[in-house]
């Protein structure tokens, strides 16, 4: 059976939130999808070199996908940072799951005053 999060992962998936799949777990190792090309893993979103423009649409991607968490999944990114992004397919992809918090989770409530500052640290 697979862990709460990866629950979460399934429900992201379907709210349309780009993630990799999981498809084993075994003795707490979780095998998902590989985000790369040629062997190499797509690079985290501190790592990347983005235009001005690439920088601008990605903030605008994160702030939808927070938002469609939110309002859709019930969940936030308890730990969504630069280095919880990864850039692949000319966008970021929201990964470490495992951060995931449902809403209704004491801590969440009154909490959304800091996500658009989360927002703004993941891009700069």
């Amino acid at each position: 059976m697979f862990p709460l999060f990866t629950f979460y992962l399934y429900i992201s998936r379907i709210s349309g939130i780009p993630s990799p799949e999981p498809h084993l777990l075994k003795s707490h190792v979780l095998i998902m999808d590989f985000l790369g090309v040629n062997g190499w893993c797509a690079p985290r979103l501190k790592d990347a070199s983005l235009s001005f423009e690439e920088l601008n649409s990605c903030y605008h991607t994160i702030v939808l996908d927070m938002r469609r968490m939110y309002q859709d999944c019930n969940l936030v990114h308890g730990d969504l940072s630069e280095y919880n992004l990864l850039w692949y397919r000319n966008r970021p992809v929201i990964i470490g799951k495992y951060a995931y918090v449902k809403c209704s989770f004491d801590s969440c409530i009154n909490s959304d005053d800091h996500r658009s500052g989360e927002c703004i640290s993941c891009c700069l």
